[in-house]
């Protein structure tokens, strides 16, 4: 078997760092210029008691109308159940379908008549969150993806922030 010399293995070991660095810094980039355009969608944190239930907050602030959305959230499913997504006064032309998977949310909002979600800022969904008799702690409501879509179908870029259901002890 045949040894790599030095300067190779400092080479492949630089690519390897220099691709992880520039990876992590696009994505901080093009969270950076969706934050500076204005457009993030972010679930809230919320406190809970074990064994209740609430409905958690997502919302969304945009600068221009949003025609279509999907979201990929991911949930520890032996602490929470997540129900049937909820649309708000925001978004009640959309129409939204879900799907759970395991500990996996998938939804998607849009509009087959053209209507959009208006510039501003606020809740336009809300989902259905149960925590487990016993549970304590927290779990992480991670958003996994979001997309963004106008009228055009065109990709709009945007920032994501996840939340937390933290369990209360009383």
């Amino acid at each position: 078997m045949r040894r790599l010399p030095w300067y190779g293995t400092v080479f492949i070991t630089a690519m390897i760092v220099l691709t992880a660095y520039c990876g992590s810094n696009a994505q901080k980039k093009a969270e950076k210029d969706a934050d500076m355009q204005g457009t993030m969608v972010m679930i809230d944190s919320v406190a809970v008691k074990s064994g209740d239930s609430l409905d958690v907050p997502v919302r969304l602030n945009n600068t221009e109308a949003v025609a279509g959305m999907q979201m990929r959230i991911q949930f520890d499913q032996k602490m929470i159940s997540v129900g049937k997504p909820k649309l708000t006064s925001r978004s009640t032309d959309m129409l939204v379908m879900h799907n759970v998977k395991e500990s996996e949310l998938l939804v998607m909002m849009y509009n087959l008549s053209g209507k959009s979600i208006a510039p501003g800022k606020g809740s336009v969904l809300t989902i259905p969150v149960t925590v487990a008799r016993g549970a304590s702690g927290s779990c992480t409501l991670d958003l996994k993806e979001a997309i963004l879509a106008r009228q055009d179908a065109q990709t709009i870029p945007s920032a994501r922030k996840s939340g937390m259901v933290v369990v209360r002890n009383r």
